[in-house]
């Protein structure tokens, strides 16, 4: 999928750059231009939009349509003058001034999809009215946004509760730290944006680029890590509650680490690397805190040896098994294609304890997604054709066998590419598009032949 993904191992374990920089392979290009894109996928993606050929030309006219019209628009930030004031939000009625957790989130989702639309139609155009407009959604929520960070809230993560929240289900304290993690979808798309402006020649002024990186790094990555300690630091001080196994394998892990894995690829920061895929220390400004629940951990609890994800069981009650379980795959994978793009590491097919990988997880998924097998609750509220896009990532990697391509371009190609991830890719053809030979591009880059898992740490 790019052309320097593929590193060997020996490469990987190079010594780290001083200054808390992402290390970097001497053999590759670490200049990718977007969170999920190469170099050289984003040259062939545009060869394949020059020369009208599918998805890509219709999914690259449909990005221009959606920039052209946020050409006219405005952020519209979530603002509150006293964050101890905010509700739940999720039993009442929309409308109405910012007071809840649900109109953050929705508003963050909204606008950093929106800016991410607009930073990505500059990255396939060039065409700086777009970057510019980026430019000031991200700016605005820089400087006037209001964000929850649960410390300001006197939280005590060993029982998920702070005062003043516990009259009803709505206004349960344990809600509210536990979805304040849902601000990992503005971390994504905005950590995304400002990669995009900054690595493709977009002139951010010094002052500006300091301000946009400041509040990724002090603001927006501590409210989602915050919501992140809500699981793990409960789950520290109950091991043996019925409920610890989901405070260490739930979705909404897999989504917060998915966030700040986004961040650490756009900031550069490899502490913040280590925290999320290896389970090292990191300070967000409330303390150091070891990562339990890690990349490697989060494999090891969430992904069975059958590739069965466990989501699945937990929710077939709600007959929502399927969704759930792709939901906790989808941030995985993120996590995943951010390392491949930004390190060349092959986390696909890194073995867990249970000897199961995500590709093991998509071997078991592809099935139902392909409509070779029937869900196996027949009363499944999700249609796992929805989840196509997930294949993108996937078809025209080195690493699958005949087998594996075969299963996975089926699940792939079971109805329209043109899919648009507004929680995390955006336009998922033109992001994740393969570098295989195929009839659209019949001479693609040659990645090196040497595929290797990172070694799993016991």
């Amino acid at each position: 999928m790019c052309a320097f993904r593929f590193a060997s191992l020996l490469l990987l374990c190079l010594t780290l750059l001083a200054n808390n920089t992402l290390a970097c392979p001497a053999s590759q290009d670490c200049s990718a231009p977007a969170l999920f894109i190469s170099r050289s996928n984003l040259e062939l993606v545009k060869q394949r939009i020059q020369n009208k050929l599918e998805p890509y030309s219709s999914s690259a006219n449909s990005l221009s349509s959606s920039a052209n019209t946020l050409l006219r628009s405005s952020p519209k930030v979530f603002r509150m003058e006293n964050i101890s004031d905010i509700d739940f939000g999720w039993c009442s009625s929309a409308g109405g001034a910012d007071d809840s957790l649900k109109d953050l989130t929705e508003k963050l989702l909204i606008d950093s999809d929106r800016a991410r639309t607009l930073a990505l139609a500059y990255l396939f155009t060039a065409d700086n009215r777009y970057a510019e407009k980026a430019a000031e959604y991200l700016l605005e929520w820089a400087k006037n946004s209001t964000l929850l960070n649960m410390h300001s809230l006197n939280i005590e993560f060993s029982k998920a509760s702070f005062d003043g929240m516990e009259s009803g289900f709505c206004n349960k304290s344990w809600n509210m730290a536990l979805d304040s993690m849902w601000q990992s979808y503005g971390l994504i798309n905005f950590s995304d944006s400002y990669l995009i402006l900054t690595r493709n020649d977009y002139p951010l002024s010094n002052a500006d680029q300091t301000l946009l990186r400041n509040w990724l790094k002090n603001d927006l990555l501590p409210a989602v890590n915050t919501g992140f300690h809500a699981w793990t630091k409960w789950a520290d001080a109950h091991p043996t509650s019925s409920a610890y196994t989901r405070y260490r394998s739930d979705n909404h892990l897999s989504w917060a680490l998915a966030g700040l894995a986004a961040a650490a690829a756009a900031l550069e920061d490899e502490t913040l690397w280590q925290y999320v895929y290896r389970g090292g220390a990191y300070d967000d400004g409330s303390g150091s805190y070891v990562n339990p629940s890690n990349l490697e951990s989060q494999l090891d609890r969430a992904i069975y040896q059958s590739g069965q994800v466990y989501d699945e069981q937990v929710r077939a009650a709600e007959h929502k098994g399927l969704f759930y379980a792709h939901f906790n795959l989808w941030a995985l994978s993120l996590m995943a294609q951010i390392a491949e793009t930004h390190r060349g590491e092959n986390l696909w097919t890194q073995e867990n304890k249970q000897g199961a990988s995500i590709a093991t997880a998509f071997d078991y998924y592809a099935r139902y997604g392909s409509g070779s097998v029937s869900p196996p609750d027949t009363e499944e509220t999700t249609d796992p054709t929805f989840f196509r896009f997930l294949y993108e990532m996937l078809v025209g990697n080195e690493w699958l066998s005949a087998s594996r391509t075969s299963l996975y371009s089926s699940a792939r190609n079971n109805g329209a590419r043109s899919q648009n991830v507004q929680q995390s890719i955006g336009p998922v053809s033109l992001v994740t598009g393969d570098l295989s030979a195929s009839q659209a591009n019949p001479n693609p880059p040659s990645p090196p032949a040497n595929v290797s898992a990172v070694e799993h740490k016991n």
